[in-house]
């Protein structure tokens, strides 16, 4: 499940927000590439799919005329490999992403994890410069953060993931 609200604000007198709520679903498939070629020193790659807002999410707006939107389905396919560097106590992770929504965007990055303590990224979404950071606490909390360049201003992004695995 995903809650969903948006602002805009064309002036101090002017405020409108539009907020929903939608389902996503995905799979992984994850397998380490040494054990293909009997070498383990090779790190993992993955492929990943998600169906993205399945019902077509309804967004409701507090405008004069209360207008209702949708965000439409969307498909999403992604590869990344993670190579361990093993004698730094770190990993190096290359991720491309691709879907079917706005045209057939992707995205593609890097990210830099050490001692699986911090994790930073850099990448491109839509040829826009995406920036991002994250801490992990006791393996079972990440909180991240993510930047990403855009015409219209900034875009910051905060999440908060928990491994509730861990805790039990």
């Amino acid at each position: 499940f995903k809650y969903i609200n948006q602002g805009f604000s064309g002036n101090s007198a002017v405020e409108y927000e539009g907020t929903g709520i939608g389902i996503d679903v995905g799979g992984l498939l994850k397998f380490n590439l040494g054990d293909f070629v009997s070498n383990k020193s090779y790190g993992d790659i993955a492929f990943g799919m998600t169906l993205r807002d399945i019902f077509n999410t309804p967004i409701s707006w507090n405008t004069e005329l209360k207008t209702k939107a949708s965000i439409k389905r969307s498909f999403l396919i992604s590869f990344s490999y993670k190579q361990p560097l093993t004698f730094i106590a770190s990993s190096l992770m290359f991720v491309f992403s691709k879907t079917n929504k706005y045209d057939g965007s992707s995205s593609v990055g890097v990210e830099y994890k050490f001692r699986d303590v911090i994790a930073l990224r850099i990448g491109s979404y839509e040829g826009e410069t995406t920036l991002g950071a994250g801490i992990f606490i006791n393996q079972a909390v990440f909180i991240d953060y993510a930047y990403n360049f855009h015409e219209l201003g900034g875009i910051h992004r905060v999440g908060l993931s928990l491994a509730l695995a861990k805790f039990f």
